[in-house]
């Protein structure tokens, strides 16, 4: 299997091959980011889903992003290692907006942790 655009390789066995995580101090800032606009951010960590909110049905998580889901209170309470990815799900000219926001915050490292921070929007 190959996800987070090739950040996570593993076996259908579940022995991971490959790993790149993303780094927990930019992580917080992207979270920091999300939730100060009120953007529906999600945390990856270890195969399971972490939200503090649902905005959509379960069944929205389940069938499209496949992981366990778990809501939390704290996302940042997550943060004691590198989660997997943050993904900000965000629908019409939001995700535009949301994408040009993030790019431009985080300048110096967007391009290399783009494949672990991703925008998307719900599919109805």
């Amino acid at each position: 299997m190959i996800c987070y655009q090739g950040g996570w390789i593993a076996e259908t066995n579940g022995r991971v091959l490959h790993r790149v995580a993303l780094d927990r101090k930019l992580a917080a800032q992207v979270i920091d980011l999300a939730q100060a606009r009120h953007w529906h951010v999600n945390l990856y960590r270890d195969g399971q889903l972490y939200l503090t909110e649902l905005r959509h049905p379960i069944s929205f998580y389940k069938e499209l992003l496949n992981p366990a889901v778990q809501q939390v209170p704290d996302l940042h309470a997550l943060l004691d290692r590198d989660p997997d990815k943050v993904l900000i799900v965000a629908e019409g000219g939001t995700a535009t907006r949301s994408w040009l926001i993030c790019e431009s915050t985080f300048t110096d490292g967007w391009r290399s942790c783009a494949p672990t921070i991703c925008l998307s929007r719900p599919i109805r």
